[in-house]
């Protein structure tokens, strides 16, 4: 597309998959490109004109025309739910592509817009600590649960083994004194050979418990969530209220909808 319309300038996901950052599967199947506001916004063969937020912060990246950096993870973020729209922050920061203070002053710059409140909640919780866009998501979709903000990749000592540490997705202090974990869990860990090496299923079996009842035995209360299972999020929140994490009484739990679709 870039071949045949050399002055286009690709913008939202269409971007942040030319710049390197993370994307959710289901929002890389549009093509957008950046039109001038004046211009009507439609869809059409796959591709959506979306309106340019910032018409002067474009670059080339591999020879295509797109918006910057902060651009592209301002329309995102002032776009789709935070669920979908955190991971494209995330890697932004954890690539070393922008700072926090770049993404926060850039959007002041567009604090007139109309969905600048819902952009600038976003890029509060954005964290180059997330590890990959599961765990942005799931962090976006406890987020939009009530959830607090988590701390992340938080290490607690192994007692059973001095020389090891274990490190844990999320964590939340609680008003007690006491801890709950979150752990994105995938399957990938339990059959992929680069991860269990020459181990048996039975054997990572075992040493997930191992693990389970170390922590367990600190005080760190730990719960898994499975990625299949973050879109169901009338379980989501029972989870959240069965292990007692703490809640942010200020976060309504109104989903809303992408305003791109």
């Amino acid at each position: 597309m870039a071949l045949m319309h050399p002055d286009w300038t690709f913008a939202g996901p269409s971007a942040a998959l030319v710049l390197g950052l993370d994307c959710l599967y289901e929002l890389s199947k549009t093509i957008y490109r950046a039109v001038r506001r004046p211009e009507r916004t439609a869809y059409a063969n796959g591709i959506r004109a979306i309106p340019m937020s910032d018409q002067t912060a474009t670059l080339r990246a591999d020879g295509i025309l797109v918006t910057s950096v902060e651009t592209t993870v301002y329309d995102c973020a002032a776009t789709f739910l935070t669920s979908r729209a955190l991971g494209f922050a995330d890697s932004a920061l954890r690539l070393g592509k922008t700072t926090n203070t770049a993404l926060h002053d850039h959007a002041m710059n567009h604090r007139h817009d109309r969905y600048w409140i819902k952009a600038s909640q976003t890029i509060d919780l954005a964290n180059g600590l997330s590890e990959n866009g599961g765990e942005s998501k799931c962090r976006g979709i406890l987020h939009e649960c009530g959830a607090d903000v988590p701390q992340l990749q938080q290490t607690v000592r192994c007692l059973d083994d001095p020389r090891k540490s274990h490190r844990l997705d999320m964590v939340w202090n609680r008003a007690d004194g006491s801890r709950v974990a979150c752990e994105l869990d995938g399957t990938r860990k339990y059959v992929d050979p680069t991860m269990v090496g020459t181990q048996t299923l039975q054997q990572v079996v075992e040493k997930e418990r191992d693990r389970q009842r170390c922590l367990e035995r600190q005080g760190v209360d730990v719960f898994r969530l499975f990625y299949n299972e973050l879109d169901a999020l009338g379980d989501v929140r029972r989870t959240l209220y069965e292990h007692r994490v703490p809640m942010n009484k200020a976060i309504q739990c109104n989903l809303g909808t992408d305003i791109w679709g």
